[in-house]
């Protein structure tokens, strides 16, 4: 199926019980985890931390988060884990993955507002993509683009057709879910929230 809305899919998701949202930093990730959590009856929760791709098959490197959840039914907010996915395949035979798009813009506007992605983020996200193309995409001609075209350029170009399971999520076919806030009524929200109201996490990130 072609269509990015979010309507056209859910019976598909509902045949998973592991959905692994990802994609571009501030492309959605968060509350489509969170709607996916909370229309399918499955935990919450952030898959962000930047492993490193050195030793990612050994013990406690990058495939140890996604061992380690194996048993459990969960949707996890997950845009650290774009660029290496692929590498992630036998981990993902019964994980749905599900890729969020939203215009490049719009990406861009929130970054201006998150300086942890600036700042932190997108260092690391650009170091992973550089390693990335240079030992599985060599052949990829990516100077120039920003770390948001990249990380669609090489999802749609490459990676999503190593990935057993996978749909494509437009955030704008969120609209009318009683979990989604409009841009009008968010454009003042700090990064981490997904609600109004919504306090600090303990960590400030």
């Amino acid at each position: 199926m072609n269509s990015r809305n979010y309507q056209d899919h859910k019976e598909y998701i509902s045949q998973f019980n592991k959905v692994l949202v990802t994609g571009p930093h501030g492309g959605g990730n968060k509350i489509t985890a969170h709607i996916i959590a909370h229309d399918f009856n499955l935990k919450y929760i952030r898959g962000e931390n930047p492993w490193e791709l050195d030793g990612h098959e050994e013990e406690g490197g990058l495939m140890y988060y996604h061992r380690s959840l194996e048993p459990n039914k969960w949707s996890m907010f997950a845009p650290s884990q774009s660029g290496h996915l692929h590498r992630m395949g036998d981990y993902l035979n019964d994980v749905l993955v599900v890729f969020t798009y939203k215009p490049i813009q719009e990406i861009k506007q929130y970054a201006m507002r998150n300086p942890f992605l600036r700042n932190s983020t997108y260092s690391y996200e650009n170091r992973i993509y550089s390693r990335i193309i240079a030992e599985d995409f060599f052949q990829e001609k990516t100077f120039g683009m920003e770390i948001e075209e990249m990380t669609y350029h090489i999802w749609e170009n490459h990676q999503r057709d190593l990935i057993p399971n996978w749909i494509e999520i437009e955030h704008t076919s969120l609209k009318g879910h009683e979990l989604f806030i409009e841009k009008d009524h968010r454009k003042d929200f700090q990064h981490w929230q997904t609600y109004v109201g919504q306090p600090a996490p303990a960590t400030g990130n």
